[in-house]
């Protein structure tokens, strides 16, 4: 059996294009996997040193390429397993908890750095802290929901996570004149969010859920439109129209339920979108209004620290400025993207 060696390639210009179809698989097909990979550039490099001819010439170029490999070698069900990222819709919590956990360990350093090795306990303060806690964890949480199709639950997490900053912030107005509850070390905060982040990670890999039970076949197309919706960013009125045709396929065929002619409805919904450029460029939009909302949340917070009277630390600024800076960059990727499309 071949070990494929990046080092092994005729010329240089071969090696680039293994690299290419690495990188095109690994980001326009998530379900690709390390041995997939590795066994196709292994049959490819045979192929070349037996053929005397570039890899170019022999398979065409790295994108074309990856693409027939997805397409081959890639299962219609294990690509409905991951989302467009590569992320089984399963690891909803242990990703949200992963967040809270490398979030909050950036920022427990910053706070050591900032303060050294003890902090004092403000209320309107720890109010913020736990605010944002509960808005960064149900957000992440609400992302995973709606990457396994199931919007109206996104939309109630994050709608849990702006009531939160909206408490939160109403709840730091209000202990703007209470005083100082003690100081504490800041390797708490810090060894417990490292703590959690270690945890999450050592968690085992969450099961897929099972698949047996037939769904009802309005329950079926409903799990059909919040996989486009979701998972793959679609629009509602393109959607609708994949949805539609769903639907009269079904009935033209005459089966009892809509599965018997059309799979299950997390592989139609990746058989429908494969090869389109479009659930790209939605999310590369739905990303840009995250960021954004990312960016609002930073500049209230400063605001409500200026409010207070208090000035926020440079670390505060430059964060607020980051988030706003990236916001900027990345509507400007996507406007730049869409138009040469």
């Amino acid at each position: 059996m071949h070990i494929y060696d990046d080092t092994k390639w005729a010329s240089a210009a071969d090696r680039q294009w293994a690299d290419k179809v690495r990188w095109r698989l690994a980001i326009d097909h998530p379900a690709s996997t390390r041995a997939l990979i590795e066994q196709i550039l292994g049959e490819a490099q045979i192929a070349v040193a037996d053929s005397g001819h570039s890899a170019l010439e022999l398979f065409g170029t790295p994108e074309n390429y990856a693409q027939e490999v997805a397409t081959e070698r890639i299962p219609d069900s294990e690509r409905a397993k991951v989302d467009m990222d590569g992320i089984a819709p399963e690891a909803q919590w242990q990703g949200a908890a992963l967040a809270l956990g490398f979030v909050g360990t950036i920022f427990g350093i910053i706070l050591l750095i900032v303060q050294g090795f003890s902090v004092r306990i403000i209320p309107w303060q720890l109010v913020l802290v736990i605010a944002g806690n509960v808005a960064l964890f149900t957000v992440v949480a609400g992302l995973f929901a709606r990457r396994a199709g199931r919007v109206r639950n996104s939309w109630m997490l994050i709608l849990v996570a702006f009531a939160s900053l909206g408490l939160g912030a109403i709840g730091s107005l209000n202990l703007d004149n209470a005083s100082s509850i003690g100081q504490i070390s800041t390797l708490i905060p810090l060894l417990s969010y490292v703590g959690l982040l270690v945890f999450a990670w050592l968690l085992p890999e969450p099961k897929p859920h099972k698949k047996s039970e037939l769904l009802a076949p309005e329950r079926w197309f409903a799990a059909l439109e919040g996989m486009l919706r979701g998972r793959y960013y679609l629009s509602r009125s393109l959607t609708t129209k994949y949805v539609s045709e769903a639907r009269e396929t079904w009935t033209e065929s005459g089966t009892d339920h809509p599965q018997d002619v059309l799979g299950r409805p997390e592989i139609y919904a990746a058989q429908l979108i494969e090869g389109s450029a479009q659930p790209h460029q939605a999310k590369r939009r739905f990303s840009a209004w995250a960021l954004t909302a990312v960016a609002g949340f930073w500049v209230i917070l400063t605001a409500i620290y200026l409010v207070l009277g208090e000035a926020p630390g440079f670390w505060r600024w430059s964060a607020t400025m980051f988030f706003v800076l990236s916001a900027i960059f990345v509507w400007l990727r996507v406007i730049r993207s869409e138009r040469n499309a």
